[in-house]
């Protein structure tokens, strides 16, 4: 009976605990949004839009970004690998996960990268797995116009293009 009662409080303790944490102000996850702003921003020039994820756990499986669709810009995730690390954040020690979007604007002028949703799950100290969503802050900048191109045609920016040609068969002489 005393170990029945005892089960029962700890299993009602374990429930609140996080509730406790999180109303106490000490969010167990959160994330961070950090926009790369170069001083002029070109039509088709990469930026990245660096996505941090938090959490005072550890994280479990791989997150999920909502990307928005038509906002004037190409919005792609990267592939690679996210950059691991901790930081202390208002006296908690968070475990951080950043992850990168590219950004390739289409159009000159004014441009939003709208809030999007992010999904994730993390660990808690009893190890139970803790889905969580939260939303980025919208980011706003400003585009130049290339001067000189079309502004209905695709353009891409690089500090380092290289183009081959290559021709199979080599040219030679034509038999007419």
């Amino acid at each position: 009976m005393k170990a029945r009662i005892l089960a029962s409080l700890l299993l009602l303790l374990a429930l609140i605990a996080p509730v406790a944490a999180v109303s106490q102000g000490v969010p167990a996850a959160r994330l961070e949004t950090r926009l790369e702003r170069p001083a002029k921003i070109w039509v088709g020039q990469r930026l990245a839009l660096d996505i941090t994820l938090y959490t005072s756990g550890t994280f479990s499986g791989v997150p999920r970004f909502d990307l928005p669709k038509d906002s004037g810009m190409l919005i792609m995730g990267d592939d690679s690998r996210p950059v691991l690390g901790s930081r202390e954040i208002g006296g908690v020690s968070y475990l951080s996960a950043q992850y990168t979007v590219n950004l390739f604007p289409l159009r000159a002028g004014n441009l939003e990268v709208p809030a999007f949703k992010v999904e994730f799950a993390y660990r808690d100290d009893n190890r139970r797995e803790m889905p969580v969503t939260l939303t980025t802050t919208p980011q706003r900048f400003s585009v130049l116009a290339v001067p000189g191109a079309d502004p209905g045609l695709p353009l891409v920016i690089s500090t380092n293009l290289e183009v081959t040609d290559r021709w199979n068969p080599r040219p030679g002489r034509a038999k007419v």
